[in-house]
């Protein structure tokens, strides 16, 4: 009879030790647990010792063998999870996920055992609803079927910057830019008036002092050229005798005009494990520099819940996102999983707009952008519903749409007809003739790539993959020139599956 696996357990919110590849669970905060095959999965989450709301647990273990040979693992976890033998990690689910409840049997895989001490070690990535684990050692005689020898995805594991000047928490982020204004956020650890001044070649400055008034969250109106430029911006404090001292850190600030070329990147659905999110993010910010991308198009569910914001959201995407992108801003979208969890009202701090609206428009180049909100698992979807209607209704009448030689839509979840998901995509789009204002919508949420020609709506409608999609996740290049507008679709390392061009004008003036 198996009688289980002793472990050494301890939970962690520390990712410079999660991306190390030598781990172990020597501490004071050490646990011991053991696992016990015939019982199935043990919930870490409900353990005396963990800690609320941990991310990671990390589990050792150590095994005598009396020569070298090959032994068989089996494992689960309620997402994610790492295995290390003796500092080298052999298996991972931290790209494609558990696959599966983790009371199975879900993943064999092949360990090989040095001759004395062996060093197992797990580390468990949390899931949306728990922290499951299974583990099993199986003699090498062990049935061999549906042994699983893939090499663990090689993640880029050095991951954490340095610590932002006090007071802030995380460096600021860059999102709904304009042709003329952008919003600077950031997070102080003590309530503070803050303000932000960009600077510009040719001695341009911009400067506000916000609102006046001490917080911790900040939501900073900045002007810019109103062309495009690169340029830097910093963030100061205000005292309580209006004196203003300049914070020494200098953050990049890439802007775009209402004219000319223009070249973007949308991708979305990035619920994957914190680590593989990581990944996706320096790949993406590689892409974006190298084709030159004036901002970024985030689809939605930046995770896959809000239970733990600070790390999940704000240390998971917000700080790498800002650190990595060189001052392209952010052009967020909201999505059904920004919804779930303890916390989701604090999505709107950093990524509504700066009146708390999740729909809005804006003018990059040539093209009119409308991003929307499907109300997807909102009760007030159909609030939301006739808010961007009315949105949609007054940028008809604009000059920036009257004159765009394209218009784009960006949604989470649209209804393509072939995957109903309940977005009220047409009836928001009602203004514009049901879409036939629109050259291109894109959407995410059934993480899966599509392509649709106009056909059952009167524009292209492209679909992105997500976790669990044929590829994990993809992403699009838009760029527009006058020829018209040529649409890549990309894997995060930058290489091209599909191509389109949208080419001519079709009339754009509204009934």
């Amino acid at each position: 009879m198996n009688d289980g696996t002793t472990f050494q357990l301890r939970f962690t919110d520390d990712i410079t030790e999660i991306g190390h590849r030598s781990l172990t669970s020597m501490s004071p905060e050490v646990d011991t647990l053991r696992i016990i095959p015939g019982k199935g999965s043990v919930d870490l989450a409900v353990l005396p010792s963990y800690r609320q709301d941990a991310c990671f647990a990390i589990l050792a273990t150590e095994l005598d063998s009396r020569k070298e040979h090959d032994v068989l693992l089996c494992a689960a976890a309620d997402w994610w999870f790492d295995c290390y033998v003796n500092e080298e990690l052999i298996f991972s689910t931290m790209d494609l996920g558990n696959g599966g409840a983790p009371d199975a049997k879900r993943h064999r895989f092949p360990a090989r055992l040095e001759k004395g001490s062996n060093q197992i070690v797990f580390v468990i990535e949390r899931g949306v609803d728990s922290m499951k684990f299974y583990f099993e050692l199986l003699p090498p005689a062990a049935d061999m079927n549906d042994v699983n020898f893939r090499s663990p995805v090689r993640l880029e594991r050095e991951i954490r910057p340095p610590q932002p000047e006090f007071p802030l928490r995380f460096p600021p982020l860059i999102t709904h830019m304009t042709p003329r204004t952008m919003l600077i956020r950031a997070i102080t650890s003590v309530p503070v008036v803050l303000g932000a001044e960009a600077f510009f070649p040719g001695e341009e400055r911009f400067t506000t002092s916000g609102e006046g008034i001490r917080k911790t969250v900040h939501t900073l109106e900045l002007a810019h050229p109103a062309k495009r430029a690169d340029g830097l911006f910093r963030l100061f404090i205000v005292d309580d005798a209006g004196n203003r001292n300049d914070l020494t850190g200098t953050y990049p600030v890439h802007c775009f005009g209402d004219a000319g070329p223009l070249c973007f990147l949308v991708f979305g659905d990035t619920q994957h494990s914190m680590l593989f999110r990581f990944d996706l993010l320096k790949k993406y910010s590689r892409l974006a520099a190298r084709e030159g991308a004036d901002f970024v198009i985030h689809l939605g569910d930046i995770d896959s819940l809000s239970d733990n914001y600070e790390n999940r959201y704000l240390r998971g995407f917000l700080e790498p996102y800002s650190r990595l992108f060189d001052g392209r801003a952010l052009m967020p979208v909201f999505g059904n999983h920004e919804l779930r969890g303890k916390e989701p009202r604090r999505w709107f701090d950093q990524f509504a707009t700066a009146r708390g609206e999740t729909g809005y428009t804006f003018r990059g180049g040539e093209i009119f952008f409308a991003v929307l909100d499907s109300g997807e698992e909102d009760p007030k979807a159909e609030q939301l519903v006739e808010q961007q209607h009315q949105m949609l209704k007054h940028a008809l009448l604009s000059p920036g749409f009257q004159s765009a030689k394209y218009r784009i839509a960006a949604i989470h979840a649209a209804d393509t007809g072939q995957f109903h998901t309940g977005s009220k995509m047409e009836a928001i789009l009602e203004p514009f003739r049901r879409g036939a204002d629109f050259d291109l919508v894109i959407a995410g949420h059934i993480h899966h790539y599509s392509r649709n020609a106009p056909g059952d709506y009167p524009f292209h409608l492209v679909t992105l993959d997500g976790p669990g999609g044929e590829r994990e996740s993809s992403a699009l290049l838009v760029e527009s020139d006058d020829d018209g507008l040529t649409i890549r679709a990309v894997t995060p390392d930058g290489e091209q599956f599909d191509r389109f061009t949208i080419t001519g004008h079709r009339s754009k003036t509204p009934n």
